[in-house]
């Protein structure tokens, strides 16, 4: 993937579509670039919310770690997403720690510089309000995920986003490449990288994947039966 460069990162963010091209320019030369090696810390939770990352190559985990060094993973995060924006909208302290998973390399946006671009181009509330929605009902999607459904059925929800709008020639399955671990797929769904094994050999037996070394040729009508199977039993 040909590396990006700030301005166009922004042109592509959900957060400034409509806006006018000369003001994408001016937030991207108040942004600075910063490097990360794998597992380097980026912003971490507490830290002050004085700037929003645009993500331009590499990818980030989000995630919480409690008391007992126990972490849970939010998401993942690569090149042309948007992440800390949270503590930049309400000036709080940020909420999760933020690591490099590989090196990366990410924008900074100084909220002030938001701001200023905020106050002149109003579409930028718009699309924060729909951005923040959306965000919402995907992590409330992921509770429900933890909380209720099976690990295979978390799994097959996981897997057909990953497969998003592709698709596969007739009698062919879909290939996917997550660019996850089984590691990282647990954090993501709440469970062990045992569980996740053993998760993914059951969608195997089922039919609905197939594995190879980097890639995962999904069968995405019997993906959505196994993840839909929790809301016809209830």
């Amino acid at each position: 993937m040909k590396a990006q460069t700030a301005e166009e990162a922004l042109a592509r963010l959900e957060l400034f579509a409509g806006v006018e091209p000369v003001a994408l320019v001016r937030l991207a030369g108040a942004m600075r670039e910063r490097t990360l090696a794998a597992g380097e810390l980026l912003a971490g939770r507490g830290d002050a919310g004085d700037r929003l990352f645009v993500v331009l190559e590499g990818r980030l985990r989000v995630s919480v770690v409690n008391a007992e060094g126990r972490e849970l993973s939010m998401r993942i995060v690569g090149p042309g997403e948007l992440l800390g924006e949270i503590a930049v909208f309400d000036g709080g302290a940020r909420t999760t720690d933020m690591t490099a998973i590989e090196p990366t390399r990410v924008s900074a946006l100084p909220a002030e510089a938001f701001f200023k671009a905020l106050d002149l181009n109003p579409q930028i509330a718009r699309n924060a309000l729909r951005m923040l929605c959306r965000r919402l009902r995907d992590t409330t999607s992921q509770l429900e995920s933890v909380a209720l459904y099976p690990i295979e059925q978390r799994l097959a929800r996981l897997l057909l986003l990953s497969l998003g709008d592709a698709e596969a020639a007739p009698g062919r399955r879909v290939a996917v490449a997550l660019n996850l671990s089984q590691t990282e797929i647990a954090q993501l769904l709440g469970a062990t990288r045992s569980k996740i094994n053993v998760a993914l050999g059951k969608l195997e037996e089922a039919g609905a994947l197939r594995r190879t070394s980097d890639r995962l040729f999904c069968d995405r009508d019997k993906l959505t039966r196994i993840a839909e199977a929790h809301a016809r039993e209830t």
